[in-house]
């Protein structure tokens, strides 16, 4: 069968809501057909969707196997799954002690664990119907239903070989950690944090996914080397003022880069901020999420 029939196999089996079964067909698709999956991803905002979805579909199935297994330590590569940043995380309970502490019963946080209880209903139904599955942990929630989509989204936008990087208000640290691994993992790399209760979990994922130059702070101290590359999701410029960290933002070199996802009330001083500090502002082709849009500041 020829390739164009099996993707719109796949889609049918989609648009009628068996994600099971489209997403063990898009495995082989991806396994034989990778690079024209990948065209009509880049064309199309359906397959974009489609490949979401079905990543999330398969993530899921994958933890639920390992959690029938009794496994505490969980590991997701969805290599396969990529465009650019390939992912893979390992991480175990003290991120979900972490999560619970963290995000605990947020609106926006159970909205996922009911998205993530659909889809996990209809695995069970449709290939293990008789066997007995715990509940997924938050970790593996936040990890298909945020983390995955982070990164996905930012993919383009992320650059593969930065000479050091900071994340600011990384909470779990589960984004950066994907995202390290993804390029080789070897930079210097400072996760800042101001709840010092992030430190567990972002030690224990640091050591699980092998991140040795990666380190923990609760705030960037101006006598570290300036990196060339400084994120922030859902809190620089989101939660607080990017002026909180001017001694970092003041002090990066030419051409580093700074990511920023910016609330819509925050957009114009944000903008006046790094154009000030000589930056160039460019908004991303993408939207972060319904209170605000992706910015890069390039200097």
């Amino acid at each position: 069968m020829s390739f164009a029939k099996q993707y719109r196999a796949v889609q049918s089996l989609f648009d009628a809501g068996d994600r099971t079964e489209a997403a063990e067909r898009y495995v082989d698709l991806f396994t034989n057909y990778k690079s024209q999956v990948l065209d009509a991803i880049r064309a199309q905002e359906e397959a974009r969707v489609i490949w979401r979805k079905l990543m999330q579909q398969h993530a899921l199935r994958k933890i639920l196997i390992q959690r029938i297994k009794g496994q505490e330590v969980i590991d997701i590569d969805l290599s396969l799954f990529s465009i650019d940043t390939p992912f893979h995380l390992t991480f175990d309970s003290n991120v979900s002690t972490f999560l619970d502490s963290w995000k605990g019963e947020s609106e926006a946080f159970l909205w996922h664990k009911k998205s993530a209880e659909r889809y996990c209903d209809e695995i069970r139904r449709n290939t293990l119907n008789d066997i007995e599955i715990p509940e997924l942990s938050d970790a593996d929630v936040y990890a298909v239903f945020w983390v995955l989509f982070d990164l996905f989204l930012l993919d383009s936008a992320l650059p593969t070989n930065p000479t050091g990087y900071v994340s600011l208000g990384c909470g779990s640290g589960m984004f950066d950690c994907a995202y390290l691994r993804s390029i080789g993992g070897n930079i210097p790399a400072v996760l800042v944090d101001t709840d010092q209760d992030a430190f567990t979990s972002v030690k224990s994922l640091v050591h699980r996914n092998g991140l040795s130059n990666t380190t923990y702070a609760s705030s960037w101290h101006s006598n570290l080397p300036p990196p060339s590359f400084v994120l922030s999701i859902r809190s620089c410029g989101f939660v607080y003022d990017v002026s909180e960290y001017n001694h970092l933002f003041k002090n990066l070199k030419p051409d580093s880069f700074v990511i920023l996802d910016v609330r819509f009330d925050r957009t114009t001083a944000t903008e006046k901020y790094f154009t000030d500090l000589g930056f160039k502002v460019e908004q991303l082709p993408f939207k972060a999420n319904h209170k605000g849009n992706y910015y890069k500041f390039t200097r």
